[in-house]
């Protein structure tokens, strides 16, 4: 349970923030490409992590979550394709709502195991409903032995079944992801950590990413009970392997800082308005992408 009740309750488990995390588009096919940094995850980026370090408090350890995110275009030039790190319009992503229903079960210590179906409705070139990989993860969300320090980490299987992992040839990715989550007793504040490594199987030789690595520092503000503000900045890396000279290099995006604000409408939905701005030396206002996010608990 959390250890303040200053810090507004949170739906299990840790559903927002894996949702986020599983948004997050991924580096791009070669590292010398240019870049916007993703919007968060908070991946599968702030929302299916959100939330719960325990069990489920209803009586049936059964649960399902929807959630919804719109990628949305730059904040000053609204197109049809998410802005690049210089606030340009992206050809390679166009805006688009990615979906994700996720079906899981967790026993009252802690573990459990889920499974993620996503799809995406986008616009631009490539408008239309496409699949996304499915995944399976099992998890624990009471891991730190630590009063006031909650831990949640997960072992997760994406299979290649979207048509973007089968033009990379794209098998299997195996992925670990980790959220550390810091309370504070006296104030509704508190800071967290997400840490992700994926490895990727392809089989046949790819421009994809052989391993993906986030990273994600984070504060929360728990304005009221109805409110929560996060500020997180984060980080994506890859190592790449060329095929060719039998060589490995390794790249990353600039960080960017992201802030969203979820908004409890209900015991059971969240809205969760957001943007985030690459911190480069090229930093524009026009760089700012806009979001939001919906999650929905269904059991």
């Amino acid at each position: 349970m959390p250890v303040t009740p200053l810090r507004p309750s949170l739906s299990p488990p840790h559903r927002l923030v894996v949702a986020l995390l599983m948004a997050l588009p991924g580096l791009q096919t070669s590292p010398n490409a240019q870049s916007a940094p993703p919007l968060a995850e908070d991946q599968e980026a702030h929302s299916e992590i959100e939330s719960q370090s325990q069990a489920p408090t209803i009586p049936s350890p059964f649960w399902a979550n929807h959630f919804s995110i719109f990628q949305g275009p730059s904040l000053t030039q609204p197109s049809a394709y998410q802005p690049d790190i210089l606030g340009e319009p992206d050809p390679s992503r166009p805006i688009a709502f990615r979906n994700f229903t996720t079906l899981g079960w967790q026993s009252n210590s802690g573990p459990g195991i889920a499974a993620t179906f996503a799809w995406a409705a986008q616009a631009g070139d490539r408008a239309g409903l496409v699949l996304k990989d499915p995944a399976l993860r099992f998890y624990h969300s009471q891991l730190s032995p630590f009063d006031g320090i909650e831990w949640y980490s997960d072992i997760r299987f994406h299979f290649a079944a979207g048509p973007e992992s089968q033009m990379q040839a794209k098998t299997l990715g195996v992925q670990n992801f980790n959220s550390f989550t810091l309370q504070f007793h006296s104030i509704p504040v508190w800071g967290g950590l997400w840490l992700s490594a994926r490895w990727n199987h392809y089989r046949a030789p790819s421009n994809a990413p052989i391993w993906e690595f986030y990273i994600a520092p984070n504060i929360n503000w728990g304005v009221s009970d109805d409110f929560t503000l996060s500020v997180s900045l984060e980080e994506n890396a890859g190592i790449w392997s060329d095929f060719t000279q039998g060589e490995s290099y390794g790249s990353s995006d600039p960080w960017y800082i992201e802030t969203a604000l979820t908004w409890r409408l209900s015991p059971r939905i969240e809205l969760m308005p957001l943007f985030n701005l690459s911190l480069t030396r090229q930093t524009r206002l026009q760089s700012i992408a806009l979001g939001l996010g919906l999650s929905w608990n269904l059991l």
